[in-house]
């Protein structure tokens, strides 16, 4: 039988290469450090992401300001040329008209018809009217006591209203788009905004996006006020259904009975004055899935509540997916509290009941001298 010599440093080698490692210390310490290592990767990759994220929020809240800033320019400017110079409307558009008029006269003299005539004699008084509402609602868009609500106003920031409706309602007033007649013969303003938001509206439309103020009902709400705080016995249940027959069921009055001031506070700075609201708020939509969106924490958390606050004054807030009537019924029954608890705190104030009697004495003592 022939011998073999055998290679032991081959054997020692393969002992070495199937060397059971479950139980070396030396191995689990080098994976805890690529696992900490690998972590600690995460844990600041992560950090840049949400840093730079919130350097990316940042510089689109502030260009979003400097386009608030630009359309509360353009409008003062628009409105400045209405009220003092009296800007009709623009040659283009009396060009057009021209136009129209001198083809319905030419047709009125070259027909015996007598329908026919009356339907031209209609289409001419149609052409005169228009062109006057025109100048009346720009004239009265630009009024400084009727004219446009807060409610259009952009918030500044990258959520929310950014303000295109005003933003087009002052392109149209401004006449800086081009104006044309649409198959039913009415008259037509196209245009592209210095944002890019492109439009063509009618009078009609563009007076249904237009949001006035509504000193109206604010007057009704002092009437209410007063009357309530001058009586010596508090009445809430009278209070509160006087309050929701103030509050508009129309949205565009809602969105400004909710935006202008009221007695010297807006619906958001009542939100900020009310200390009671947050606990309000947890009994009223705490199972509302799009306030209460954490659901680690009960009810509506402090970060949840913040975002509710400016949800609420906000119809353009992406929590009510463009529904303006879905804003309107959660805000109707909010507004109702907020108002009813501020006549019941000037009611309180008047009749002196959260004062201490020396408080008493001197606040009857200047309110009858007044």
């Amino acid at each position: 039988m022939a011998k073999t010599n055998v290679n032991t440093s081959l054997i020692q080698g393969a002992a070495a290469a199937y060397k059971n490692y479950d139980n070396d210390p030396s191995v689990y310490k080098g994976l805890d450090q690529g696992i900490q290592s690998f972590n600690k990767s995460l844990t600041e990759n992560a950090q840049a992401q949400a840093k730079q994220q919130a350097l990316d929020i940042k510089a689109r809240n502030k260009i979003a300001k400097n386009r608030q800033r630009q359309q509360d320019k353009d409008w003062e400017k628009t409105t400045k040329e209405v009220r003092e110079s009296g800007k009709g409307l623009s040659p283009q558009y009396r060009t057009m008209v021209t136009e129209e008029l001198e083809l319905l006269q030419e047709q009125l003299y070259n027909t015996d018809d007598k329908n026919v005539e009356a339907e031209i004699m209609g289409r001419l008084q149609e052409i005169t009217q228009e062109s006057g509402d025109y100048v009346n609602m720009f004239s009265e868009y630009s009024d400084e006591e009727i004219g446009m609500s807060s409610a259009m106003d952009a918030n500044g920031t990258i959520i929310g209203n950014n303000g295109k409706e005003k933003e087009i309602i002052t392109h149209a007033m401004g006449q800086k788009g081009v104006w044309s007649t649409n198959d039913e013969g009415k008259k037509i303003h196209y245009g592209i905004t210095d944002s890019g938001h492109e439009y063509s509206l009618t009078k009609e439309q563009m007076d249904e996006m237009f949001v006035r103020k509504t000193p109206e009902l604010n007057n009704a709400f002092t009437k209410t006020y007063s009357k309530a705080t001058n009586r010596s016995k508090w009445n809430r249940v009278e209070v509160e259904t006087e309050i929701k027959n103030i509050i508009p069921e129309d949205i565009n009055q809602l969105r400004a009975f909710t935006s202008d001031k009221i007695m010297n506070q807006n619906f958001a700075e009542m939100l900020d004055y009310d200390s009671t609201f947050e606990s309000e708020v947890n009994d009223y939509l705490n199972n509302d899935p799009r306030f209460d969106t954490n659901k680690d924490t009960p009810g509506i958390d402090k970060t949840e509540f913040e975002m509710m606050k400016k949800a609420v004054t906000d119809p353009f807030h992406p929590i009510w997916n463009g529904d303006k009537d879905e804003w309107a019924e959660v805000v109707r029954p909010l507004l109702t509290e907020r108002l009813t608890n501020a006549v019941e705190n000037g009611h309180q104030e008047v009749n002196g009941l959260n004062m201490s009697i020396e408080d008493k004495r001197e606040f009857y003592k200047n309110y009858s001298s007044n």
